[in-house]
């Protein structure tokens, strides 16, 4: 006969104290002024209430009822998502491991100067419940009424604030197993019945007391994540919180056997703010190479990537840098110090300039069959005080192409890659030199596209792929 013990904590709002406070203290009102306004600020916001991966086998569910906003001027934007029916996880399993229930999320951005608010960026999370594990009669760990907001803000005379909240109505744990074990599980389990103080806050001190993880048998491990990370600078402000993480042992509760175990991730809301964005809000990346198949990125994926940030880099130059790296295909395709970079300024007026650049400094496919040589893309936007934007792809070449030690193109542009005739190469389905896209605000382009022919699918190795572009909100 197995002997259960049932440990529940009831409280209207359990918070953790280091660095958060009771919900109505923090969490900022619904802004009295609900139209879109143009601001000098940059606002960024994201949330969803649970996200599963399954790494042996390769498998990762989308994020439960994400909500985002994109950089934007305008406060006043706003996204909301949910889940209202129960998600069970694995699926079509009669037992599931997860239940998911009622999710809800909102991402937006805002002002209330009444409030003293000039401006304010907010993600917020809140889940109905989360039970794990309770297979069979084996332990079972459950949240109900979880709740994280971050919010990133600037007050009327510009200065930055940043701050994450977290709450819980019900903390549950049941366990197959006599009343003290001798581990760590005992504290996490004199935490979660406990009856005076915060116990979302005890059960966090005794995760840090224990290097942040403990392990409950039959179930999988919980580690503590990001909870409360925030900060406010003199430009930019964020906020950050990621509760907890499970390492799950899968359906039959065994750690040893990979092939089911999963990673759950719960409570995630993240928001950001900057100051300067005056003339544009920025968009784009500079990417030394990137593998794709028909359907999927590749093992290896992007290699050198910069993002161009939405305030762009207030006119420093950043990169990213790799050294010589083999891909690991069939046709041997090795890559010689990658990089990608990304610039932008905000200028006076409305006007705004950016680039984004990708390159490699050398690239052999099939031994010497294809060997490519100062491979740039590069994509340059210009907005001119009238709001109107210009794309040029002015740095972008090609210094040598040799197929079988045989020099057949220097110095290649778009302007000039007509010029030049590849013959077939073996290994090799196709070479596309300097494709390119432009739109009314931006634009991007591929020093060079390589198909290779792969035993099961085609692979395409995009070498020196930039795109950039310039809103103006």
């Amino acid at each position: 006969m197995r002997s259960s013990k049932t440990l529940r904590a009831r409280a209207a709002a359990l918070v953790a104290a280091a660095g958060l406070a009771l919900a109505g203290a923090v969490v900022l009102s619904t802004p009295a002024e609900a139209a879109l306004t143009e601001t000098g600020y940059g606002f960024q916001a994201t949330a969803y209430g649970t996200r599963v991966q399954a790494p042996q086998a390769q498998v990762g569910l989308p994020r439960t009822a994400f909500s985002y906003i994109y950089c934007t001027r305008l406060a006043g934007r706003s996204q909301t998502n949910s889940l209202e029916d129960q998600l069970g996880l694995p699926l079509n399993a009669s037992q599931p491991l997860v239940k998911i229930n009622a999710v809800k999320t909102s991402s937006r951005s805002f002002r209330d100067v009444r409030r003293n608010i000039s401006g304010a960026s907010q993600g917020s999370t809140s889940i109905g419940s989360v039970v794990l594990g309770g297979i069979d009669g084996g332990p079972e760990l459950s949240f109900d009424g979880l709740r994280t907001v971050s919010t990133a803000w600037a007050d009327n005379d510009r200065k930055l604030h940043a701050r994450n909240v977290v709450s819980a109505l019900d903390l549950d744990l049941k366990l197959p197993t006599p009343p003290k074990t001798g581990t760590p599980l005992d504290d996490l389990l004199d935490a979660v019945n406990s009856t005076t103080g915060d116990v979302l806050d005890q059960v966090i001190g005794v995760l840090q007391d224990n290097l942040g993880s403990i392990e409950i048998p039959g179930l999988g491990t919980i580690s503590l994540g990001s909870f409360d990370r925030h900060y406010a600078g003199k430009v930019s402000a964020a906020a950050s919180s990621f509760l907890f993480r499970l390492d799950l042992y899968g359906l039959d509760g065994k750690k040893s056997t990979l092939e089911d175990n999963m990673q759950l991730g719960i409570g995630r809301s993240w928001a950001r703010i900057t100051k300067g964005v005056r003339s544009g809000v920025m968009a784009g990346v500079g990417v030394g190479s990137r593998v794709q198949t028909d359907t999927a990125i590749g093992a290896v994926g992007d290699l050198a990537w910069k993002e161009l940030p939405c305030e762009g880099t207030r006119d420093r130059v950043r990169t990213r840098k790799a050294a010589t790296v083999n891909l690991g295909m069939s046709v041997p395709t090795v890559l010689s110090n990658a990089s990608g970079s990304s610039y932008g300024v905000q200028g006076r007026r409305g006007r705004a300039e950016a680039w984004t650049r990708g390159a490699v400094q050398k690239v052999t496919v099939n031994g010497t069959k294809l060997v490519l040589e100062g491979v740039v893309g590069r994509t340059n936007v210009h907005q001119s005080s009238s709001g109107a934007v210009r794309t040029d792809f002015a740095g972008s070449r090609i210094g040598r192409i040799l197929v079988n030690g045989r020099v057949l193109g220097r110095d290649v542009t778009p302007r000039t890659a007509s010029s030049v005739k590849l013959p077939e190469i073996p290994g090799v389905v196709s070479v596309r030199l300097f494709p390119r896209g432009k739109w009314r605000r931006g634009g991007h382009i591929s020093a060079a596209q390589v198909v290779l022919a792969e035993a099961v699918k085609p692979v395409t190795v995009t070498l020196g792929y930039s795109r950039a572009a310039i809103k103006r909100y």
